[in-house]
């Protein structure tokens, strides 16, 4: 078959020199997000591709501040080449969920009431300012919405979503506290609604009554963080929505008798647990208390596990189970669960008063008969190891994977490092210590960092030592500084000139990655993956998230032979904060949706 092709010789040079010259400019490569490089190539093709690849782009709208919005809403307004465009906006987002600072702008909303021209709109976000009933006035002219993410000033009133009936995500951080006690009193059906995530800065008056009048029929995803409800609130609207597949809570604080214990957690995932007030004998019958009753908290159940975060995913056992309408849980399982985040709270006064504590090996090795069909597990734990080496943890949760049989991500942290050694008896080298170099503010004395801080710029939590500031802060004679030089050429094999690279905050960072992932990280991950046939990754926090805000993690992937159960090879990516991969992300006690969520809105690249 014969075809009529039109040698690029005949193509414009002009035209030619566009495309080529924005393939190529790491400019345009940096200011446009990675999904619309293509399109923002092929839209300097001709008019008409321009015009297509415009409508797509405009799809979605990430903006850094309040401040672009208004910028952008003037463009849509005022400028004749966007104006009919409008209608092809279909996602708002500004700042981003991780985001930890936002402002207040009292009039900002009331200014812009009535104009915006995006009528076709489903989704809404706002991470940089608060909102208020002026903000939901915008939106009256967008039927579609199914989207709102905001953050709330309570003192402005409360949010009323009876506009959007289809709406489907619904994320409010609240704030500021309202002057008297008022609760919503009138309520939307929400029958589209799977996935609500409050966040409590201050007590929520809207979800304190959402929790105790509301029944979201198709809610599939729940995220409560700081939350002030009681525990048994909390479990009581869990129970009484059982489409519920992954719930992630972290509360506000414990009182003495609001201890959740590790039984309860397990009724209210497998949908067995009855959660109405054990002191009342109408429904005491069979009950399960959800907090420890003991004023010494000693446990009962003889899993001594203490904490006030976590999430569960689960699957349904029966197409029955998510019809669920008895206010007391059932006679047998209804779910299993396939995913589990638990952070421990510190137990190291119980320990020494004595009791058995469940540290991370013992939940290894105690807990996998509870949850034969686990997939993610996420455990974060505060205590320390005072008497162990990581080799011989390592070795006994090996041991622990084998019970493990669907187990595929395994994320974890254990407390304090300092105290840990990589293998017992070890003489202990200066650059094989378990933590690593990093300024973890509560390893240094005040009067070492004064003196750091007084020949250097301030030290950021988290951020790697540089050779110069370790002697300065190990008091290190000239000998043992070249000593160390010579123990570093002999790790990374190659000379290293001290003139050149005192000042270097990744070198020492670099020589403790070599040595320590050569001689022992290495080895144990691949144990671990040899243990269990399913695992494909696993996250090991060494610094983080108890002690500092920014974590050093290492991330290990698990590549298997063709026929799936021998492994061919593991590779680690450290990550750090200012590592030339990017900050380490944060250890979340969340699990699917709204983990992968959380993920996504740190990676968020801006307009």
């Amino acid at each position: 078959m014969d075809f009529n092709r039109t040698s690029l010789s005949a193509l414009p040079s002009e035209l030619i020199w566009d495309i080529l010259q924005n393939c190529q400019s790491s400019d345009s490569a940096h200011r446009i997000p990675k999904r619309y490089c293509r399109l923002n190539t092929v839209l300097r093709i001709d008019r008409r591709l321009r015009g297509f690849c415009t409508r797509l782009m405009l799809r979605e709208l990430v903006l850094p501040s309040s401040t672009a919005l208004v910028r952008v809403l003037d463009q849509f307004q005022h400028q004749q080449n966007f104006t009919h465009l409008a209608n092809e906006v279909r996602t708002i987002q500004i700042g981003r969920l991780t985001d930890t600072f936002y402002v207040s702008q009292a009039n900002m909303w009331k200014d812009l009431a009535f104009c915006l021209p995006f009528r076709r709109l489903r989704s809404f976000s706002c991470w940089d300012v608060r909102a208020d009933v002026h903000a939901l006035a915008l939106f009256w002219l967008c039927p579609d919405m199914t989207t709102f993410e905001l953050v709330w000033d309570q003192k402005q009133g409360l949010p009323d979503f009876r506009r959007w009936p289809l709406l489907t995500t619904l994320r409010l951080h609240f704030t500021k506290t309202l002057s008297s006690e008022w609760y919503p009193s009138v309520f939307p059906p929400y029958e589209m609604l799977t996935t609500l995530m409050v966040f409590e800065e201050k007590h929520s008056h809207w979800l304190c009554g959402h929790m105790q009048k509301v029944t979201f029929p198709r809610l599939r995803v729940l995220n409560l963080e700081l939350a002030s409800s009681h525990p048994r609130t909390l479990y009581q609207f869990i129970h009484r929505h059982p489409t519920l597949m992954e719930v992630n809570i972290s509360l506000a604080f414990l009182l003495d008798d609001n201890v959740p214990i590790f039984a309860g957690l397990l009724k209210l995932i497998d949908g067995t647990g009855n959660w109405g007030n054990p002191n009342d004998s109408g429904t005491s019958n069979g009950a399960v208390d959800i907090v420890d009753p003991h004023r010494d908290h000693v446990p009962h159940d003889g899993a001594f596990i203490t904490f006030r975060t976590f999430a569960f995913t689960r699957v349904p056992l029966s197409p029955r189970a998510t019809e669920w309408r008895d206010s007391s849980g059932s006679a047998e399982p209804r779910y299993a669960a396939t995913g589990l985040a638990i952070e421990v709270e510190d137990q190291d006064d119980y320990e020494q008063g004595g009791h058995k504590i469940a540290r991370f090996h013992d939940f290894m090795d105690d807990m996998a008969p509870l949850f034969p069909q686990l997939e993610v597990l996420r455990l974060g734990y505060r205590t320390d190891y005072w008497h162990w080496s990581f080799c011989d943890l390592m070795q006994s949760c090996a041991a622990s994977l084998r019970k493990w049989p669907r187990l595929r991500k395994l994320s974890f942290c254990c407390g304090d490092m300092d105290r840990l050694r990589w293998r017992a008896g070890d003489p202990m080298h200066f650059l094989g210590q378990v933590e690593p170099p990093v300024y973890v503010p509560y390893m240094v004395s005040v009067d070492g960092m004064d003196d750091l801080f007084a020949r250097h710029h301030k030290i950021e939590e988290g951020a790697p030592f540089s050779l110069e500031q370790l002697r300065l802060l190990h008091e290190l004679a000239d000998a043992e500084v070249a000593q160390f030089i010579e123990d570093i050429q002999d790790v990374l094999n190659e000379t290293v000139n001290p003139d050149e690279v005192m000042h270097d905050p990744h070198l020492p960072m670099r020589v403790w990655q070599t040595f320590c992932e050569r001689q022992y990280v290495a080895p144990a991950m691949r144990a671990l993956a040899e243990a269990c046939p399913t695992l494909e990754e696993i996250e090991w926090y060494l610094v983080g998230p108890y002690f500092v805000e920014h974590a050093v993690r290492w991330l290990w992937k698990v590549y298997r032979e063709r026929d799936g159960k021998g492994v061919r090879r593991v590779t680690g990516e450290l990550t750090y904060r200012g590592s030339p991969r990017g900050d380490a992300q944060s250890f979340d006690c969340l699990l699917g949706q709204e983990l992968d969520h959380h993920e996504r809105q740190r990676c968020t690249v801006a307009y």
